[in-house]
Order: structure tokens, then sequence, then C-alpha cells
């Protein structure tokens, strides 16, 4: 019997320690489960922020995809208008190439030489008018003068004969 008393005791004595080791162990993973949650909520929110992050970086690249079509497709369109521009100039040139060498073209190069040389000509028969006009007026306006002045000394000239007559 003493066996089963000591026996008891140790079983007590076991018993004890393993409560004292239940309530340490308690103690330690409430907190640790607290520490763990934290960890665990700190994680939950980095990667809350980084799927929001990818969220953003996709719509970004799905904009940048739509920007890239729309570009191509206005490149693609823009080649097409140069392409007609390109056509459209060199029929233009075509024709003023055609129209330079035409004979109208010519007609209307040699009319443009013969305004130009009418004008000189009437420029200079204007000239030649203005002088000779000019030159009528001094000549009216000598004979004007001469004709006054031999009036004016037509008293003289019969004196003067006479004066000379007696020499």
């Amino acid at each position: 019997m003493a066996r089963n008393l000591h026996d008891l005791d140790a079983v007590r004595d076991e018993l004890g320690r393993l409560e004292r080791t239940d309530t340490a162990l308690r103690t330690f993973l409430t907190s640790y489960r607290g520490y763990l949650a934290g960890v665990l909520r700190a994680s939950a929110q980095r990667v809350s922020h980084e799927l929001g992050v990818l969220a953003q970086r996709r719509r970004a690249a799905g904009d940048a995809a739509q920007r890239t079509s729309d570009l191509r497709t206005q490149e693609h369109e823009s080649k097409g208008r140069l392409e007609t521009l390109r056509d459209e100039e060199q029929a233009a040139r075509t024709d003023l190439a055609a129209l330079h060498a035409s004979h109208a073209y010519r007609s209307l190069r040699e009319l443009s030489e013969r305004r130009g040389t009418v004008e000189a000509l009437h420029t200079a028969a204007v000239a030649a008018f203005t002088t000779l006009r000019n030159a009528h007026d001094t000549e009216e306006s000598t004979a004007e003068r001469l004709a006054e002045g031999s009036t004016t000394s037509g008293v003289g000239w019969p004196n003067l004969a006479q004066n000379t007559g007696r020499c």
C-alpha cells in the first residue's frame, strides 16, 4: 500500500507539473496566437496592397495596349493618307509639267513678255513726247521772246541802219 501511496504522490506531483506546464503553454500560446495574428494581419495587408498595385499595373498595361492599338491604327491610316498624298503630288507634278509644255502656256508667257515690251515702249513714248513737248514749249517761248524783242527794238533798227550808213 505504501507503494500505492508513494505512486499516488508521484502521480500528484506529475499531475501538478503537467498542470503548470499546461498553464504555461496556454499563456504562451495565447500570447503567441496574438503575435501570429498581428504578423498575419500585416502580411495580409502587404498582400492586399500588392494586389492593388498589381491591379493598377494590369489596368495600366491594358490602357497601354489600347493606346498602342489606337496608335497602330492611326499609323496605318497615316500611311494610307501619305501614299494618297504622294500619288496626288505626282499627278500634280505631271499636270504642271504638261501645262509648262503646252502651247497655251508658252503663248501666255510670250504674251506676258509682249506686254512688258509694250509697257516699256509706252513709257519710252511718253518720255519722248514729254521731251518733245518741253522742247516745243521752249522753242515757242524763245520765239515769243524774240518776237517781243524785235517789236521793242524794231524802233531802233531803222536808226541803227541810219547810224551805220553815216559812218
